[in-house]
C-alpha cells in the first residue's frame, strides 16, 4: 500500500520537477547552431521552445507581447527596426545571452535590464545613446558590447567594472548624421579590463591612450582608424599579444619605422584611403545658358574611391541676379551620381527644381552634366542643361 502510494505521489510531482528543472544556458558559440525562429506566429505555438529569435529587418516600432512567454529565449535579434524603447517584460527573460538591437532608435534601457544576469553579447550599435546606460554596468558576464555609430560624449569610468569583457566597439560605425561621437578620450580604469581582446574605437577625437593601457595584456586587436592622434602612442609596444593595429596615416616615417623595430610581430595598416565622417565647405560652378555659383556646407563620408556627400547650399545666378537655395546627395566613384532639389527666387517669382546629374568624380572634386526639372514662370532665365563643377573643401 505504502508504494502504491509512492508512485502515485511520483507520477503526479513529474510534470512540477520538470518544469522546475533550470534551462540550459548555452555558450555563444552554441546559440549558432540553435534553431531559429523568425515568425511570431510560429512561437505562439510552443513558446516555451525558442531559444533563438530573430526578427531583424521587420520595421517593427515596438516588441510584440508574445515574446514574454518565451520564458527559455537565450539569443534575441531585433536589428534594422524602428524602436525607440524596449519593453520591461524583457527583464523578465532572465535566461538572455544574447542581444542584437543594432540600428534602431534607442536612447536608453530599463533599469530593469539589470536582472539579466546571465548576459554575454550586447549590441547597440547605431542606435540614440547620448551616454552609455548605467544598467550595462552591471552586467557583470558581459563579454562583447558594441556601442559604435551613437553620439556618445565620453566612456564612463564604470567601464573598468565589466571585468569579463573581451571586445568593445565605440567608433562612429557608417551613419553620417547619427552617427557622430564625441570621444575624447579613453578612461584610465580601461586598464581595468584584463580580459579584452579587442577595442575598435574609430572616427573618434582620440589623441592619446591612457596611461594604464599597458595593463591590456591580452589585446591582440586595435582599431584607431580616422583619430587625432598627433603622435606614435608609446604604450603599444608593451602589450604582448598585440598583434593588429590600424590607424590612419598622420605619422612621420621615424615613428613608423620605430614601430616596426620595436614591435616587429606586429601588424600595422597605416589607411590612406579612410577618412570616415566629417564636415566640408561645398563650392560650385554651373554654365549653361547662364553662369550659376553655389556655395554650402556638407556632411560627408570618404572610403577608399567612394565619397559620398549630403549637402545644403545657396545659389546665385549672374545674369538675372536670381538666388536659390538647394539640398542635394552626390556619390563619387570614379562614376559621379547625384540628385538635388530646391527653389529660384527671382522678381517674385519661385521656380522650383529638381536636379539629377551624371559624370566624373573622384574624391572632393566633381564634373557633371545637369538637367534641371523646373516648375513655374519664367522658366526660359534659368538653365535647363549645364555643366556642373564642384569641390568639397574638409574641415573637423
Amino acid at each position: 500500500m505504502k508504494l502504491i502510494i509512492i508512485c502515485v505521489f511520483f507520477l503526479f510531482s513529474m510534470p512540477f520537477l520538470i518544469v522546475g528543472q533550470s534551462q540550459k544556458l548555452y555558450s555563444l558559440i552554441e546559440l549558432k547552431s540553435q534553431k531559429t525562429y523568425k515568425d511570431i506566429e510560429e512561437i505562439k505555438k510552443n513558446p516555451e521552445k525558442v531559444i533563438v529569435l530573430d526578427l531583424g529587418d521587420k520595421d517593427l516600432k515596438e516588441l510584440p507581447i508574445e515574446i514574454e512567454k518565451c520564458v527559455n529565449l537565450q539569443k534575441l535579434i531585433v536589428y534594422g527596426n524602428q524602436l525607440k524603447k524596449l519593453p520591461d517584460f524583457l527583464c523578465q527573460l532572465k535566461n538572455l545571452r544574447f542581444i542584437d538591437t543594432y540600428n534602431n532608435q534607442l536612447k536608453d534601457l530599463p533599469i530593469q535590464f539589470s536582472n539579466l544576469e546571465h548576459l554575454l553579447y550586447l549590441d547597440m550599435g547605431n542606435n540614440r545613446l547620448k551616454k552609455i546606460p548605467d544598467v550595462i554596468f552591471g552586467f557583470k558576464n558581459l563579454t562583447h558590447l558594441f556601442l559604435y555609430g551613437n553620439p556618445l560624449k565620453n566612456i564612463d569610468e564604470k567601464i573598468g567594472e565589466l571585468k569579463k569583457l573581451e571586445e568593445l566597439r565605440v567608433g562612429k560605425g557608417f551613419k553620417i548624421l547619427f552617427g557622430g561621437n564625441r570621444i575624447k578620450k579613453l578612461p584610465e580604469s580601461i586598464g581595468q579590463l584584463t580580459e579584452l581582446k579587442e577595442l575598435h574605437a574609430p572616427d573618434t577625437r582620440l589623441r592619446y591612450l591612457p596611461k594604464s593601457f599597458n595593463q591590456l595584456k591580452k589585446l591582440e586587436w586595435l582599431e584607431l582608424a580616422n583619430v587625432a592622434f598627433t603622435k606614435m602612442p608609446d604604450n603599444l609596444t608593451e602589450l604582448p599579444k598585440l598583434r593588429y593595429v590600424s590607424f590612419f596615416d598622420n605619422f612621420n616615417k621615424k615613428e613608423k619605422e620605430k614601430l616596426a623595430i620595436e614591435k616587429p610581430t606586429l601588424k600595422t595598416l597605416y589607411d590612406k584611403n579612410y577618412e570616415g565622417n566629417f564636415w566640408a565647405l561645398m563650392l560650385a560652378a554651373r554654365q549653361g545658358n547662364f553662369t550659376d555659383v553655389e556655395l554650402g556646407f556638407s556632411r560627408c563620408f570618404k572610403k577608399d574611391f567612394i565619397t559620398f556627400a549630403l549637402y545644403s547650399a545657396a545659389m546665385y545666378q549672374f545674369q538675372n541676379q536670381s538666388i536659390g537655395t538647394q539640398i542635394g546627395i552626390q556619390a563619387n566613384s570614379l562614376i559621379s551620381v547625384g540628385v538635388s532639389s530646391g527653389a529660384w527666387f527671382n522678381h517674385q517669382n519661385t521656380n522650383f527644381f529638381i536636379r539629377p546629374q551624371v559624370g566624373f568624380g573622384k574624391g572632393i572634386w566633381s564634373v557633371n552634366y545637369n538637367y534641371d526639372w523646373l516648375f513655374g514662370q519664367n522658366k526660359e532665365k534659368l538653365n535647363t542643361h549645364s555643366i556642373r563643377v564642384s569641390a568639397l573643401i574638409g574641415f573637423k
